[in-house]
């Protein structure tokens, strides 16, 4: 693979070089560290930009030398890294694609600040999504790049990256990502590993000032206080207390919605397959799995391309009950 070193000061190319090897992750959660072998030193310093046509675009955040094989490892992040830092919340918008592109522009591109700013970056907005969300933020402060994931897995609005000879482009869209159906119990598919992880309360008893009333789950997650008003979902008893009977309802469902239901699948597919077009299954892209426990509505949480390797790795969701919680940006 050909990659060329971009400076991050004036977009020329400073470097070109041919890797021995390389790695190339992709995560949803966190700016993934990627890596390239290279036979000899290449002319990179700390937030250049690593490009590498229709392959990858990242940013260099180390190189490592290796005394024994004299060999050097270019260590990247992906280009999105450009924006991983905290900054102010900033005024509310009503359109989430106008709030992300004035956190850029007013943090990243014109703050006022002359030799941080980056003003080579060229912000383009293409829909307009009312969704009327805020970051998840502590006391005024967030990290832009830690909401843009968000704004990806949960509302289908994307930020991406094209490096020209003279900008940046960032565009901002939301779009529906394509849906794959793989069946991992075929030969092309290889080493398949499964986690299920489930924390349900199914059943709710609420003690108020005055009465006594059980609400029960069922599988559609609808809930009533008729048991045999459809198909009931096993799991925990939880009792609570409301002081007011006519808040009782809620205070169940309030409990109802903090179920949580994960998974995670890990597989490797043949970079030959026929049968799949391993290139075109991006991070995000939602997937019908088949195992042999069963069928899951997903999506691509993570790929793994090792240019020496065969296969493709994928994660498909996410059993790590923290996700949520780290793409939180809002409701």
């Amino acid at each position: 693979m050909q990659i060329y070193i971009i400076s991050k000061s004036d977009l020329k190319v400073k470097d070109i070089a041919e890797t021995i090897s390389c790695e190339i992750n992709e995560d949803v959660s966190t700016a993934a560290q990627s890596g390239f072998v290279l036979a000899s030193f290449v002319n990179a310093a700390t937030g250049d930009f690593v490009y590498s046509r229709e392959t990858y675009l990242g940013i260099v955040m180390g190189i490592e030398a290796d005394k024994k094989t004299s060999v050097f490892t270019l260590r990247t992040l992906p280009a999105s890294s450009i924006f991983l830092r905290n900054i102010l919340l900033g005024s509310a918008q009503a359109i989430t694609e106008n709030y992300m592109m004035s956190a850029i522009n007013d943090n990243f591109v014109d703050s006022g600040d002359a030799l941080l700013d980056i003003p080579y970056i060229n912000v383009a907005v293409n829909t307009q999504t009312e969704l009327n969300i805020a970051p998840d933020n502590s006391n005024g402060i967030y990290n832009l790049d830690l909401f843009l994931r968000y704004t990806a897995m949960r509302h289908n609005i994307f930020t991406d990256f094209e490096l020209t000879s003279d900008s940046l482009n960032v565009s901002i869209e939301n779009r529906t990502p394509p849906t794959h159906i793989i069946d991992a119990t075929v030969a092309d598919v290889l080493g398949v590993n499964e986690t299920v992880v489930s924390e349900c309360v199914s059943k709710v008893t609420v003690k108020t000032s005055t009465v006594v009333l059980t609400y029960y789950l069922f599988d559609d997650g609808s809930y009533s206080t008729e048991s045999s008003a459809g198909t009931r979902v096993s799991g925990k008893v939880e009792t609570i207390y409301c002081a007011n009977e006519g808040d009782a309802e809620k205070a169940a469902g309030d409990v109802f919605a903090k179920n949580k239901y994960s998974h995670l699948i890990e597989l490797e597919m043949l970079s030959s397959s026929k049968l799949y077009n391993v290139n075109n299954m991006q991070l995000y892209d939602r997937a019908k799995v088949k195992t042999k426990t069963g069928i899951y509505d997903t999506y691509i949480s993570f790929k793994s391309t090792k240019s020496a390797a065969q296969t493709v790795l994928f994660k498909f969701g996410d059993a790590k009950l923290s996700l949520t919680d780290k793409l939180k940006g809002g409701a």
